[in-house]
């Protein structure tokens, strides 16, 4: 689940329009039962840094076939 999303200064700086400047999008599992990688697992949470453009395709994409 993604819980924060947020700016990189130094993208910002590049002048770039909004969708192609990368930002810092959290994520955080809200249920890890049933994740077989529990024991091993030291990262409840991940950071991606990508551009919102990636981030809506992707989002797009798994909710797609996320029904399957």
């Amino acid at each position: 689940m993604l819980y924060e999303e947020s700016y990189i200064k130094e993208e910002q700086e590049k002048d770039l329009p909004e969708i192609a400047t990368k930002k810092i999008y959290k994520y955080k599992s809200e249920d890890c039962s049933g994740c077989p990688y529990q024991e091993i697992c030291k990262h409840k949470s991940f950071i991606e840094k990508i551009k919102p453009y990636s981030f809506e395709s992707m989002n797009k994409f798994t909710q797609k076939y996320k029904k399957i």
